[in-house]
């Protein structure tokens, strides 16, 4: 059995928006398109509004089109620049979620919280400066995504402009963009990092609005989700088959919206293999091991009372 190849439910739940995300932007960027071919073909506004007026579902009415091709550039620029927002957005929250299954295995099995003195201002936060603390009160170096960390910075400086700056190019960002290692790091992106396609970065200028798209908002999440994976896998190898195991349990029995609530299989024991095995995907799953360290742990009654609680509120 190997657990470094499955998933906490931090890790599924950024993952499962990573792709909503991905599809989301598509089909936006889809309607922009279709919309961008009717303009350039000669259809009015007029007919547009017409077609659109049927649907009765665009709030406040049609938009006053004064400029048709300016407002569809600028519709483009904000999907990306928003696309980019929610990305970082997610991958804070996994950041916090993650590092709260850590925590939660930790006071569970007594070893205490992780040593912050290293962590520097709590009031900080900088998405970069989370992930080197987060690398380094676990011991390991951020080396590990050295292959990614340029298009990265890149992505964290963008974002920064997006939010604080009104998506208005900044310097930080600009030094970014200049980086030397970026080039490099975009030469051997799919090697090392098994992407099927390179990040699609925009060059910057100080002081002018990111000329962002689909395709940036794309490149973020994709990388996002490539720090995720490692720290992911990090946090695995120090939670162990016990932690992986306290953690699946309590995902799925003990806490306040449990998953056996969802989809509850006809035991405890079913419903534990079913989450180990397809939810969170561990590899060569050996339910015998698993429910041994469940035993270990002294769980198993506990999570058999509220298996039997959960089935009982369904009938």
């Amino acid at each position: 059995m190997d657990i470094m190849t499955g998933n906490t439910e931090a890790i599924l739940r950024y993952h499962r928006f990573h792709e909503r995300l991905n599809r989301s932007l598509k089909m936006q960027a889809i309607g922009l398109g279709f919309l961008a071919d009717e303009l350039a073909a000669g259809v009015g506004t007029a007919a547009i509004k017409q077609r659109v007026d049927t649907r009765g579902d665009l709030w406040g009415g049609m938009p006053d089109w004064n400029n048709v091709a300016e407002d569809v550039a600028f519709a483009v620029r904000d999907l990306g620049q928003a696309g980019v927002a929610r990305a970082f957005s997610a991958f804070d929250l996994f950041m916090e979620q993650i590092a709260g299954e850590l925590a939660s295995w930790r006071d569970f099995s007594g070893a205490g919280p992780i040593d912050k003195s290293d962590v520097g201002d709590p009031d900080d936060n900088a998405i970069e400066d989370k992930v080197d603390r987060f690398y380094s009160r676990l011991g390991a170096s951020r080396t590990r995504i050295s292959d990614i960390w340029a298009v990265y910075r890149y992505f964290r400086f963008a974002r920064d402009c997006i939010v604080h700056r009104e998506g208005i190019a900044s310097s930080g960002l600009s030094a970014a963009a200049e980086a030397p290692e970026l080039k490099p790091t975009l030469e051997r992106w799919m090697v090392r990092t098994g992407e099927r396609t390179v990040p699609a970065l925009v060059p910057v200028a100080v002081g002018e609005p990111l000329g962002f798209s689909h395709r940036q908002a794309l490149a973020a999440s994709s990388t996002l989700r490539l720090v995720a994976l490692d720290i992911g896998r990090l946090v695995i190898s120090q939670l162990g088959l016990e932690g992986f195991v306290y953690l699946a349990a309590r995902r799925t029995f003990l806490d306040e919206q449990a998953i056996a609530a969802i989809d509850p299989k006809a035991t405890m024991v079913k419903t534990f293999n079913a989450v180990m095995a397809g939810r969170y995907r561990v590899r060569d799953y050996d339910h015998v091991e698993a429910l041994r360290a469940l035993r270990e742990l002294n769980l198993t009654k506990r999570c058999s009372a509220r298996f039997n609680e959960i089935t009982s509120q369904q009938s």
